[in-house]
């Protein structure tokens, strides 16, 4: 039986070079949150923006690497906030 190439993706991160790009489901799995939280630390600044290569949107290792050796916590989106600026 072969490992989900998400496990894969995650088990090699460190592996990849900065200049590697991944999905976001990589990033769900890196930050333990979900696609929409992603896209709202995007949004907020928290998070680098994905790059674009045709159809697909991905996230540059270096950038998130950066993000995860920063100091700075990245703060868990408020219920609160979002229904707020609905």
């Amino acid at each position: 039986m072969s490992k989900p190439v998400l496990n894969e993706a995650l088990e090699n991160f460190d592996r990849l070079p900065n200049s590697a790009y991944v999905k976001v489901a990589v990033v769900q799995g890196l930050f333990a949150c979900s696609r929409s939280s992603v896209l709202r630390h995007v949004a907020a600044g928290t998070l680098p923006a994905p790059r674009e290569f045709g159809d697909n949107r991905l996230f540059n290792v270096g950038e998130l690497r950066a993000v995860l050796h920063s100091k700075e916590p990245i703060p868990l989106p408020m219920v609160a906030e979002q229904t707020e600026q609905n």
